[in-house]
């Protein structure tokens, strides 16, 4: 990529979408919406014309996309990943992905100087967790289960908790446990993932980390 074009980075895992543009570490705009009565699909695309408009870009100024790949919302994961490809094709410019847990353990790394093992938890909305420990600075393995289940693969010293599903998690903790909790860090941020695809740093191929089917019934054939 060549340095003088910018980075458009977006994340819709969940009902909230928030675009991000840099440009050589510098961010030129950054916006995000509030869930009303229209979609998510009909509130992305001029969400991130607004973002172009502030940061005074045109589509053929960006050399890269970065797009959130999950785990997170079945729907908000289709919206993002669409959008980013529709608008590379068009440019003529790669897509990156990201998935959630990287990014949330990014934002953790890059606001803390603590090397203490990071607990990412981020709620199914069905009762369970998406749920990786990530220790001594190597991610580990990425799980659906339980907050019980998560609690028990947590380390018994001191650690970090982030992610929107902390809040399950430390419920399902022993009261004495050492942790340091960054509720400040719940979802994606796609101004800490346009940094990453500036550097390289966790890049994945764009396709969709469900981790588990949706809640969807298809009809019998007959």
């Amino acid at each position: 990529m060549n340095k003088k074009q910018a980075i458009l980075a977006l994340d819709t895992t969940m009902r909230r979408s928030a675009i991000a543009i840099s440009r050589n570490g510098t961010l030129l705009a950054f916006l995000q919406d509030i869930p009303d009565s229209k979609g998510q699909a009909e509130r992305l695309m001029p969400l991130i014309m607004a973002t172009m408009k502030m940061a005074g870009l045109a589509f053929d100024s960006l050399g890269a996309i970065a797009a959130t790949v999950g785990p997170g919302s079945f729907t908000g994961l289709r919206v993002g990943l669409a959008a980013a490809r529709g608008i590379a094709l068009a440019a003529d410019i790669p897509v990156h992905g990201i998935t959630s847990f990287d990014a949330l353990a990014e934002a953790v790394r890059e606001t803390t100087e603590s090397p203490l093992d990071i607990a990412i938890a981020i709620d199914s909305r069905r009762g369970d967790l998406f749920f990786r420990l990530d220790s001594h600075g190597q991610a580990g393995e990425a799980c659906a289960l339980s907050p019980e289940k998560a609690a028990d693969l947590c380390p018994k010293g001191p650690f970090i908790v982030c992610g929107d599903g902390a809040s399950l998690l430390m419920r399902a903790l022993p009261e004495h446990t050492n942790i340091l909790l960054r509720d400040d860090i719940t979802d994606p941020d796609p101004r800490i993932m346009a940094h990453m695809a500036e550097t390289g740093r966790a890049l994945v191929p764009p396709t969709p980390l469900y981790m588990r089917p949706p809640d969807v019934t298809l009809p019998k054939t007959s």
